[in-house]
């Protein structure tokens, strides 16, 4: 857990909002990812500037959760569907308990 946690602590505020949406879903739940940013939209995380569409912005935050190997990639065709590795969510859910405490 404590690698989590050092990867969790360096993520910036955007994404560790966005991450935690996963928390209030059941283990090994899939979601498309057009349907993840827009929800990430619809919570008010994500806003779009001038230059770049909230959608856009969307994409570029799900991308860098990816790389840095916090979301799986489980199908890759039109659609891409993710989720989380199970101890993450278990991760996620006490960081999302400890907050929920303040």
């Amino acid at each position: 857990m404590a690698s989590l946690q050092l990867s969790y602590d360096e993520l910036p505020a955007r994404l560790k909002q966005c991450l935690l949406c996963f928390s209030i879903n059941p283990e090994d739940y899939e979601i498309r990812a057009e349907q993840l940013i827009h929800w990430w939209i619809g919570e008010g995380l994500i806003q779009g500037k001038s230059s770049k569409s909230a959608y856009e912005i969307g994409c570029e935050y799900l991308s860098e959760l990816i790389k840095r190997c916090l979301v799986e990639v489980v199908k890759q065709s039109f659609l891409i569907c993710i989720n989380l590795v199970c101890l993450l969510l278990l991760f996620l859910l006490l960081i999302g308990t400890d907050l929920a405490k303040y």
